[in-house]
C-alpha cells in the first residue's frame, strides 16, 4: 500500500516500555505475515480484526492500531499487566489530544476488562476499538464475547522454565482461540526455539486435528537469531482446515 499512513502516531508503540517486551518492527512483520498470509491479504487494516490472547503489556494490540486495524483485542491473566496497558493507553490518547472513551468493566467470576474506543463518530477518520481482558486465555471466546478476529497474533513466553506450561497451554487454549477465528483468517505465532525446536513445536500442534500448518516455503525459513540467550527464534503461520 503505497499510500499508507498511519492511523495513530507510531510512537505509541515506542513509547511503551515494559519488561518482556517484543521488539515493536517484529511485532510489526507478525502483524503483516498475517495479514498477508490469510484470505483477508487485499483488504485495508482498517477492515480487519485483530486478537491476541497473550497479550502482555499490548505491543500486538497498540500495533494494530498504528497499522488502522477496525478493531483490536488482548487477554492475559496478569491483572496489572493489563491494568497498566489500558492506564498508558488512556493517558497517551489524552496527551495527544485524541478523542476516546475508556470504559472499565468488572466480569464477575472471570477478570476485568476495559474497552476502548478511539475517534468520533461521523468523521473523517475511522473509529477504532481496543478491547483489553484481564483472564484465562482459555476463556477467550467469554473474555471477548462476540469477538471475531481475523488475524490472531501472538509471542509465546521465552524461557526454558515456561516450556511445560507453555506445551499444555497451546493445546488447551489454541482450540478456543481458533473457534473465534474467521473463516480464512490465520494463527501466527512466535517463539523461542532455542530449546523447542520447529519440529517440535509442529509435533506438538499436529495433535490438534482442526489445525492446518504453514510449512512450506517461505514459511520454513522464517528462524533468526535474537541475542546471546535467545539463539533461535521462529515463526509459524497456521489456519483451520
Amino acid at each position: 500500500e503505497g499510500d499508507w499512513q498511519p492511523a495513530l502516531p507510531p510512537d505509541l508503540v515506542a513509547t511503551r516500555r515494559y519488561r518482556g517486551k517484543t521488539n515493536e518492527l517484529f511485532t510489526h512483520f507478525l502483524c503483516n505475515i498475517a495479514r498477508d498470509s490469510s484470505a483477508f491479504a487485499k483488504q485495508p487494516w482498517h477492515e480487519l480484526t485483530l486478537m491476541d490472547p497473550l497479550m502482555g503489556g499490548g505491543t500486538t494490540l497498540f500495533v494494530g492500531l498504528v497499522l488502522g486495524a477496525q478493531k483490536v483485542g488482548g487477554v492475559d491473566s496478569d491483572t496489572e499487566d493489563v491494568r497498566s496497558t489500558a492506564n498508558f493507553l488512556q493517558q497517551y490518547l489524552q496527551n495527544e489530544r485524541i478523542s476516546h472513551k475508556m470504559q472499565p468493566e468488572r466480569l464477575k467470576g472471570l477478570g476485568l476488562r476495559w474497552h476502548c474506543t478511539i475517534g468520533k463518530k461521523n468523521s473523517d477518520r475511522p473509529l477504532q476499538e481496543c478491547i483489553m481482558a484481564n483472564g484465562d486465555t482459555v476463556q477467550t471466546q467469554t473474555l471477548l464475547p462476540g469477538f471475531k478476529p481475523h488475524l490472531i497474533v501472538a509471542d509465546l513466553p521465552y524461557g526454558v522454565q515456561h516450556q511445560g506450561q507453555l506445551n499444555a497451554l497451546l493445546l488447551e487454549a489454541l482450540p478456543s482461540w481458533l473457534s473465534t477465528l474467521r473463516k480464512g483468517g490465520v494463527v501466527v505465532l512466535a517463539w523461542d526455539a532455542t530449546r523447542f525446536s520447529r519440529a517440535a513445536m509442529i509435533e506438538l500442534l499436529g495433535r490438534l486435528p482442526q489445525i492446518a500448518i504453514r510449512n512450506e516455503s517461505p514459511y520454513d525459513a522464517l528462524a533468526h537469531s535474537v541475542d546471546r540467550v535467545i539463539k533461535a527464534r521462529d515463526v509459524l503461520v497456521l489456519g483451520t482446515k
